[in-house]
């Protein structure tokens, strides 16, 4: 028979591990609550901010955005967020029920904080992302429409269709004259703007 003071102790433990705020380590330290960097909470339903360009094959997404072909999840797409760790978290495509792995890039969070950056993919107004959407002209809504940048359209278009520029190479994208994406880790994309803010140039 167990001692009743081991089971009093059992007992602590268990509570302690129950009701604890973040997970217990092996050694009965608290885990790290890394959902406090993101802004986010697992389990939540949040909105797609812009449109992804997924890596349909490994069903993983990098924060340094590569262009990736045939992998389109588009805006507004409802999700729910799954799992938050330290150098990615998950979350669930509430449409196709297909779960990915959004992985966050060295450079990305040494660049702008993961709040900052998360907040324009995950957002949780879907109103205000159909008002964005609402007043964009007809270039910008194909360009949105088919994942792709296009002569003509503007940054807050591009910023839809595409999402945004890797923060370690456009700090401040909505003053820069040109934008550089990756469409994989070794060929880019350059798109220059002209006075008006307008697509002028892609190479």
């Amino acid at each position: 028979m167990i001692p009743f003071f081991l089971r009093q102790i059992s007992f602590l433990l268990f509570s302690l591990f129950l009701f604890s705020p973040t997970p217990l380590l092996a050694d009965g330290s608290q885990a790290p609550d890394y959902a406090a960097k993101t802004g986010l909470v697992a389990g939540q339903r949040y909105y797609l901010g812009h449109n992804i360009h997924a890596d349909q094959t490994r069903h993983k997404i990098s924060s340094a955005n590569f262009l990736l072909r045939g992998g389109l999840i588009s805006w507004g797409t409802p999700v729910k967020i799954t799992f938050i760790g330290r150098n990615y978290l998950t979350f669930s495509d509430l449409e196709t029920k297909q779960e990915y792995r959004y992985v966050f890039h060295g450079r990305t969070i040494k660049a702008k904080k993961l709040k900052f950056h998360l907040g324009h993919v995950f957002v949780k107004d879907l109103g205000q992302v159909k008002a964005r959407y609402a007043v964009l002209s007809e270039k910008d809504k194909d360009g949105i429409y088919e994942g792709v940048v296009k002569l003509g359209m503007s940054k807050a278009g591009i910023l839809m269709a595409l999402g945004y520029p890797p923060e370690y190479v456009i700090a401040n994208p909505l003053k820069a004259k040109e934008w550089i994406y990756w469409r994989n880790r070794i060929q880019k994309t350059y798109i220059t703007f002209n006075r008006q803010g307008r697509v002028a140039h892609i190479k």
